[in-house]
């Protein structure tokens, strides 16, 4: 059996590590973007206010210039002998279609660059990226970032905080691994339980459909999943809110169990177990409670309702 430090922090403790940090850097990163976004805001509007200044002007003083343009090119056509009314109206016209086809042009080359501007949060998308990285072990692939010229401090500072919590939690996943690992090597093999550490995986569609329970605790999605493939779910500490309500309605339809103290757990798993007849009203009553085609359900709805 394998023996570990008493200093060494509990593998429970690393896995309420975990789930802080998994929260902390989502804050961060809602924090991130709502800081770019607020940069780009303010930007975009100091620009505009600028433009709108300098395009009211300018277009003032193009009015009086194309007037002024216009009565000349007039008076040069009565001095060529054309008649005053139609050398005026020939003159201030060709003013006009000039203006007509400066003005188209300027406007679709700015729209052109409007549209090569992106609002994307580019920094926020970016670590994101590097965060599931540092979770999964795989590279990210990055868009590359210019600097903006100006860049408030609670925006660098948001991006800073990010990083460090995702080191932070790439750390965390990896000695949860490692201990769960070395933990699974110490357990003798004529052992009834065969522990297999996993880490990340994408794959847990194929594990929860080869499984009879999901032990854990009962959030939003992995509730619906576990009812989806119809798995009796032992709940372990639920925290308030969302959990204890998914923990009351899955016990009030007799398709879970709860336990709020661990020494207790083995005890409970065991009994559960050995009443087949109960595992199996228990399976039959999370199939019941599944809603595994909701999302196309709620599209027929949706086209029948339009």
């Amino acid at each position: 059996m394998a023996v570990w430090d008493r200093t060494e922090k509990s593998i429970l403790s690393l896995v309420r590590q975990l789930t802080e940090e998994a929260k902390t850097a989502l804050k961060k990163e809602l924090e991130l973007g709502k800081a770019e976004i607020s940069e780009h805001v303010a930007k975009y509007g100091r620009h505009a206010v600028i433009i709108a200044t300098g395009a009211l002007l300018a277009y003032g003083g193009l009015i009086v210039l194309l007037i002024c343009l216009g009565i000349l090119i007039s008076w040069g056509l009565m001095r060529s002998g054309l008649d005053e009314m139609v050398a005026i109206f020939a003159g201030l016209g060709l003013v006009a279609l000039l203006a007509i086809a400066v003005g188209m042009a300027l406007a679709l080359f700015f729209v052109k660059k409007l549209k090569a501007l992106s609002p994307l949060p580019k920094k926020t998308v970016n670590e994101a990226k590097a965060l599931t990285a540092a979770v999964t072990g795989k590279e990210p692939q990055l868009r590359a970032v210019t600097p903006p010229r100006e860049i408030k401090q609670s925006s660098t500072e948001a991006q800073a905080d990010v990083r460090r919590i995702r080191h932070d939690l790439s750390d965390t996943v990896e000695e949860l691994k490692e201990r769960l690992t070395k933990m699974a090597a110490g357990i003798k093999r004529q052992a009834k339980v065969l522990v297999k550490p996993f880490g990340y995986t994408q794959e847990m569609d194929e594990l929860m459909a080869a499984s009879d329970l999901a032990l854990g605790k009962p959030g939003g999605l992995t509730t619906s999943e576990a009812l989806a493939k119809d798995l009796v779910f032992v709940i372990v500490n639920p925290i308030p809110g969302q959990e204890e309500r998914n923990s009351d309605h899955l016990l009030e339809a007799a398709a879970a169990i709860r336990c709020n103290n661990l020494p207790t757990l083995a005890y409970k798993l065991d009994r559960l177990l050995a009443d087949r007849a109960r595992f199996a009203s228990m399976k039959a009553n999370a199939r019941a409670l599944a809603h595994p085609n909701a999302a196309r359900d709620i599209v027929q709805k949706l086209i029948k309702l339009s």
